[in-house]
């Protein structure tokens, strides 16, 4: 239903009559926003979970733009409602997620702002 609606939202008819190459864009990111909570339920180790959210926010962020973000922060608010996990590696978890998304944009417009050819 994701991809439906990601598809065929009222406002994407425009973008497909001025990019007509990019009509799966929008699936693959919300595909990309559903594997890391579908990744952080396989992974039995928190520091695992807690590696995986981290890499996916530095990496999928510069290749996928705030569709890394949604699936990292689904992936952190899958953890934190999970009550088996203790209160403390939740709260660690929940504050590493929105360091990570409010530092990684930040980093990145540094890095490719300061580059000089």
């Amino acid at each position: 239903m994701l991809l439906i609606i990601g598809n065929m939202s009222l406002g994407y008819g425009v973008f497909i009559m001025r990019a007509q190459d990019y009509f799966f864009a929008t699936a693959l990111g919300c595909l990309s926003a559903v594997i890391p909570p579908l990744a952080v339920n396989r992974i039995s180790s928190f520091s695992g979970k807690l590696l995986l959210i981290a890499l996916w926010t530095a990496i999928g962020f510069p290749l996928l733009g705030t569709f890394a973000f949604t699936g990292s922060l689904s992936a952190a608010i899958l953890i934190f409602c999970n009550r088996e996990i203790p209160t403390q590696r939740r709260l660690i978890t929940a504050v590493t997620t929105i360091a990570l998304i409010v530092l990684v944009p930040l980093l990145t417009y540094g890095l490719w702002t300061s580059y000089r050819m």
